[in-house]
């Protein structure tokens, strides 16, 4: 009947595919999680700049699995076949080069990275995930590194930790792991290691939370200070810096220690932490942000933000 009656057949669709829609956000079940996360498969895409707003042309043939930034002055990236090439800011040696300042992408040689398949750039350090160890080179302070050292590394340096690690987060001091059980290691400065610490970390150690679930993804901004985590239940924690809100709790304190669940009703699905804000989106796709709004990243008007000095 769909080509002698096409209006009444539009309006049976519309209704059948809400119909369709009620069914399955009643039927939300855990494996959710398992395909989202475990399930999930890796893509790659090519890299093209951006100037004056418009995007001008592909800077490479070949395509990037991941790309990792921090601010303005360095990027480290990785190909669908692992070559990995870096640009930026090179003072503490993180990239493997004598040069200080790398001013065009630059290709990344060294024997022990044959087998990396990810990179994670931090502040002014970086991590390389390979087949069976974690490498890391740059700036060592507080213990950020893992290495069981706080003296920066021109060369690369293992990581000590024997868990099989599915997701590395690294932030301006610290290190995050989350492991394949579910469990999260951290390591370097102690204000934001998620534990109670009187000294630095200098290698990874757990972290103990009221959460009797597993943790399926952790985030934080790229030399961040505050770190967002979420379990298969689809909740989320957050901790470290909130000078501005951006861990989702009231900014009276300053710097949350001990990892907090996020006060939200609906399940959450994806988390991601930027430099003084987060984001969150729940199980039926809607996005909400918290945090820093000085020049509108929460999509607000700037004239509704509270106002601090704080720099994170």
């Amino acid at each position: 009947k769909k080509q002698k009656f096409p209006e009444e057949w539009n309006k049976l669709r519309k209704k059948f595919g809400n119909i369709l829609k009620l069914l399955k956000i009643s039927e939300k079940k855990q494996d959710i999680w398992d395909e989202e996360y475990k399930n999930s498969k890796s893509f790659s895409y090519y890299i093209y700049k951006i100037y004056n707003n418009r995007i001008s042309k592909k800077l490479f043939d070949f395509k990037v699995k991941k790309i990792s930034t921090v601010g303005q002055n360095k990027s480290i990236f990785i190909t669908e076949n692992n070559r990995i090439y870096a640009k930026g800011e090179n003072n503490w040696r993180q990239f493997n080069f004598e040069d200080s300042k790398i001013f065009v992408w630059k290709e990344i040689f060294h024997e022990k990275l044959k087998s990396c398949h990810d990179v994670i750039l931090g502040f002014s350090f970086v991590l390389y995930k390979c087949d069976n160890t974690i490498y890391a080179a740059g700036c060592g302070f507080n213990g950020r590194l893992g290495n069981n050292s706080d003296e920066p590394i021109c060369d690369l340096s293992e990581v000590i930790i024997d868990k099989v690690i599915t997701k590395i987060s690294c932030g301006s001091t610290n290190s995050y792991f989350l492991s394949k059980t579910g469990d999260i290691y951290s390591t370097g400065l102690k204000n934001y290691l998620g534990f109670f610490s009187k000294h630095d970390i200098l290698i990874p150690q757990k972290i103990k939370t009221t959460s009797n679930y597993k943790f399926v993804d952790i985030a934080i901004s790229n030399g961040g200070y505050h770190i967002l985590a979420l379990n298969d239940n689809g909740e989320a924690y957050s901790w470290g810096h909130n000078s501005v809100g951006q861990t989702s709790f009231d900014n009276n304190n300053k710097i949350i220690e001990i990892p907090k669940m996020i006060n939200f009703k609906k399940k959450i699905l994806k988390i991601v932490a930027g430099w003084g804000h987060s984001a969150i989106i729940d199980i039926d796709k809607n996005l909400y942000l918290f945090g820093r709004n000085t020049s509108g990243q929460l999509g607000i008007d700037i004239n509704k933000s509270k106002t601090t000095n704080d720099e994170h």
